[in-house]
């Protein structure tokens, strides 16, 4: 352990002499006090008393923490963090694998009571240590930040220097399996850069394919959603035609078997030998006595029919049957666009399957800093920002490909990663011990 101890600190003396490692280290802090300038209002943001529109970060969307944490992850972490602190890191730590195996250093570091594999990770993690000395300063300067400026001592944002060492170990395994084969830095350095923006090439593509995956998904859903809308109405039509053409007929044609009513102005029956010695004359009963004639129920009928053709009148049935038709055509239309849009649906789906398999062998460096929004940054606004954009661009699928990204297992975002990096490690370790320097 002494022996593991030494060797680190030796690495760190010789990151500690290069003026690299200060100019970085002195950057970050100006990146955190630049941060600190700007404030917001109800319109976006305020610097030097300037107030610009940009109502994602205004008070109405954010809190003023959420915002100080908004600014953090876009400049600190996604622009310095992730590009220029990592660029400047490795060109500071390239030459660290070649340089201990190139001819005259290799004897004395092998001469070391130490074994091989412990040298080389011993080596690998001091190089780690460049990146995790300047995200500490970073995240210190981060909490003070929030602190000072907001009112509210939070110290998630040292989750930064885990995230960001995770995010430049992927590209330094590289580095180092590189310089171990070719013993050069300019090649190790190359590769790794290529690696990176394969990486990023990757997940752009990626993230474009699942947006458009998911758009037409929506589309579809939203198509067929309209559809069974309106056959409930075509169904809804057809039975209020129905019905009102068949109490038209009815009403229309006399029941069968209906006795034909005498006329008013006929004359009564004479009466028989048999009511003429009762005394009771073929006299219709009272009307208390009498049973409903079919004459009353004729009459309702009569008013049905009087009132449907007063509906008719006034474009009833015919207003019916011209909705009808109208949403027949609407349904074809729907029937139509349902086509299309479920063949669009089943493309992108295969396409975004094959570009998913590709960026599941690679390291997720954007998504690993992205880590650092899923859990400093409050949901609620990170909702109220993704809401108030949907409201400025109009799009209501607007980050919808974001928000599923963000949803993704840890296993995906790191394990992944760390998986990559573990194959190419111990590649680099295996030369490492194997090789006969």
């Amino acid at each position: 352990m002494r022996q593991t101890l030494a060797i680190f600190l030796d690495a760190y003396r010789e990151l500690n002499s290069r003026k690299l490692f200060w100019i970085v280290l002195a950057i970050s802090v100006a990146v955190v006090g630049a941060l600190a300038i700007p404030s917001h209002d109800e319109r976006g943001i305020v610097v030097f008393g300037q107030s610009a529109e940009m109502p994602m970060l205004s008070t109405k969307a954010v809190s003023t923490v959420a915002f100080y944490k908004f600014l953090l992850q876009w400049f600190g972490i996604n622009l310095w963090l992730a590009w220029g602190a990592t660029i400047l890191a490795l060109i500071s730590t390239a030459g660290m694998i070649p340089e201990m195996v190139s001819g005259g250093s290799i004897e004395l570091v092998l001469s070391k009571p130490v074994s091989r594999l412990r040298l080389f990770l011993t080596k690998y993690f001091a190089g780690l240590m460049f990146v995790a000395l300047q995200a500490a300063v970073f995240a210190v300067g981060a909490v003070l930040l929030i602190g000072l400026r907001a009112g509210v001592w939070d110290l998630r944002p040292f989750m930064a220097v885990p995230l960001i060492v995770l995010f430049f170990s992927y590209l330094f395994c590289v580095c180092a399996l590189v310089g171990m084969l070719t013993r050069s830095t300019l090649l190790a350095l190359l590769a790794t850069i290529l690696l990176w923006l394969a990486t990023w090439a990757v997940a752009t593509v990626e993230n474009f394919m699942l947006d458009q995956r998911l758009r037409h998904e929506r589309e579809v859903a939203r198509l067929r959603s309209q559809s069974e809308t309106m056959r409930t109405t075509l169904d809804a039509l057809d039975r209020q035609i129905a019905e009102l053409r068949g109490a038209d007929r009815s009403d229309a044609a006399p029941e069968p078997g209906e006795p034909s009513e005498p006329d008013a102005g006929d004359a009564a029956a004479p009466a028989t030998p048999a009511e003429q010695a009762a005394g009771t004359p073929n006299q219709p009963p009272p009307p208390s006595r009498r049973p409903p004639s079919r004459r009353g129920n004729r009459s309702i009928l009569d008013a049905g029919r009087q009132l449907l053709g007063q509906i008719d009148a006034g474009g009833g049935l015919e207003s019916l049957e011209r909705n009808r038709a109208a949403v027949a055509r609407q349904v074809e239309q729907l029937e139509s666009q349902l086509g299309p849009a479920t063949e669009r649906a089943a493309g992108s789906t295969k396409w975004h399957r094959r570009v998913y398999v590709v960026a599941a062998v690679l390291p997720k460096t954007g998504e690993t800093k992205q880590l650092f929004q899923r859990y400093v940054i409050d949901k609620r606004d990170i909702e109220g920002l993704l809401r108030v954009l949907m409201d400025v661009t109009g799009d209501q699928d607007a980050g919808a490909a974001e928000s599923a990204i963000g949803n993704r297992s840890l296993w995906w975002v790191i394990g992944t990663s760390l998986a990559f990096e573990v194959v190419i490690l111990g590649v680099a370790s295996w030369v490492f011990v194997r090789r006969d320097f």
